[in-house]
């Protein structure tokens, strides 16, 4: 049994088949299937922080990654030495194709890049700080936006650090069409923006309101309010 859990999100990629086997035989795998249960991606997520405790860490993984065979190893010292000693909270991964190269390990805070979510590893000091992620942004979109926002705001960073190969570029697109996705980022800007009085960047509250809708206002709401 290895300290740590790799908790991949099943999301129907074609790649989760290349995922698995860049894993190594001694690292503790298992598959979370987001789209039949109904649930969020948050949700999916949070049930991997609740395995916190059998492991030191999880990492929490897209299905559609490729990552090198000392990641796991990797990413987890980088949160266990350098994040305890720098108040980061969350340790993520960057993409090789996005980013045109593989610069290796590194450290690049919030302020130089701003954190992406489909690989990223977590300790207990999230749970215990912070909280899990917020259900209410379903099915995707937002979940980590709110979760930077709650970290920032209570004195902690999400960094930057190990390369990996990110083959879909967005495994959540491979089922849902361009204008579904738009619906849905539509909708959870909108509740982003109850909850916090403004759009990412432009918040004007350090206390979030408490949910003052039901989940099918932003479904007929004018999408000219989309702008707050």
């Amino acid at each position: 049994m290895s300290d740590y859990l790799w908790w991949v999100t099943r999301q129907n990629s074609f790649h989760i088949g290349a995922m698995l086997e860049s894993l190594q035989p001694d690292e503790d795998v298992e598959v979370i299937v987001q789209k039949p249960s109904g649930k969020s991606l948050a949700w999916a997520w949070n049930q991997g922080l609740k395995r916190i405790g059998e492991y030191k860490a999880v990492i929490i993984s897209n299905d559609d990654v490729v990552v090198k065979p000392d990641t796991g190893k990797t990413i987890t010292r980088i949160l266990d030495t350098t994040g305890r000693q720098t108040n980061t909270l969350i340790v993520s991964a960057y993409d090789t194709n996005l980013h045109k190269g593989d610069f290796g390990n590194t450290w690049i805070p919030s302020k130089v890049m701003y954190p992406q979510s489909f690989l990223f590893a977590v300790d207990e000091r999230l749970k215990e700080t912070i909280g899990e992620f917020d259900t209410r942004f379903c099915p995707y979109l937002f979940e980590d936006t709110d979760m930077f926002r709650r970290i920032q705001l209570a004195g902690y960073d999400w960094v930057t650090a190990v390369p990996v190969w990110h083959l879909g570029g967005g495994s959540t697109l491979t089922t849902a069409s361009i204008n579904q996705r738009n619906e849905r980022f539509r909708i959870n800007r909108l509740k982003y923006i109850d909850k916090w009085g403004g759009v990412p960047g432009k918040e004007t509250l350090t206390i979030p309101n408490p949910p003052k809708r039901s989940p099918k206002y932003y479904n007929y709401i004018k999408k000219e309010k989309n702008d707050g």
